[in-house]
């Protein structure tokens, strides 16, 4: 019972951090994305 316990917690730890990295790289890429097309805009 206590290793299934602890087999879920890490699951789910590792679920939320890797859900947690996806969303951070997401807002970074779209920040790129727009500053280089405010930048290709401009030249």
């Amino acid at each position: 019972c206590i290793g299934i316990g602890i087999g879920i917690g890490i699951g789910i730890g590792i679920g939320i951090g890797i859900g947690i990295g996806i969303g951070i790289v997401d807002k970074v890429f779209r920040l790129i994305f727009i500053e280089t097309e405010i930048l290709s805009e401009r030249f």
